[in-house]
């Protein structure tokens, strides 16, 4: 079988200091990488760490293997200036009330982005929970139209583009989830 070669974030906006891991189908390929546009050789960069992501940048990797086809990936990543800053709730909070607003800060203050219509939140991985967003200064946040029912597993979606700060710079597209507590 030919090797394959995967990265862990595809093409599009990132923050500051997020980190790509790669990873080749065949453990024993070595995999070379470049970040500056130019195509990896056997003589590039050594992958052997999530690379971290700290300016806009092309990462361009290939798996080398004798008696194999080299497998190749590049992928663009814009860093965005609108930075997260807090998501709430996360898992780790052990027990959450059903009548809580869970929102996104940013760094910066936000507006409405072209994909804000996008924005969801889904019980159970099945249900679209009725509500609206709500943009205020630097917090992107879920008003349900009714508590949270306890005992279940909410998860917000957010699209690259949902909010975006003065000078036009998206979010990037993120997920989370939390689980509502019961007494």
């Amino acid at each position: 079988a030919p090797t394959t070669l995967d990265a862990s974030l595809g093409d599009g906006y990132v923050e500051r200091d997020d980190e790509v891991t790669l990873t080749a189908s065949k453990s024993d390929a070595e995999i070379r990488y470049t970040l500056d546009g130019t195509e990896p050789t056997e003589s590039s960069l050594l992958y052997t760490e999530p690379i971290v992501i700290s300016q806009t940048l092309t990462l361009w990797a290939k798996a080398f293997k004798k008696g194999y086809e080299t497998p190749v990936i590049k992928h663009q990543y814009k860093v965005t200036a609108a930075m997260t800053e807090k998501k709430f709730p996360k898992k780790e909070e052990l027990y959450l009330y059903g009548d809580i607003n869970p929102y996104v800060s940013f760094e910066r203050e936000i507006s409405q982005g072209p994909k804000f219509s996008t924005a969801k939140v889904v019980c159970d991985g099945m249900t679209d929970v009725t509500g609206e967003f709500i943009v205020n200064g630097c917090y992107l946040v879920f008003v349900p139209a009714a508590p949270l029912a306890l005992g279940h597993a909410y998860t917000i979606v957010l699209e690259e583009g949902t909010a975006a700060t003065a000078n036009g710079d998206p979010n990037k597209a993120m997920q989370w989830s939390f689980t509502t507590g019961e007494f």
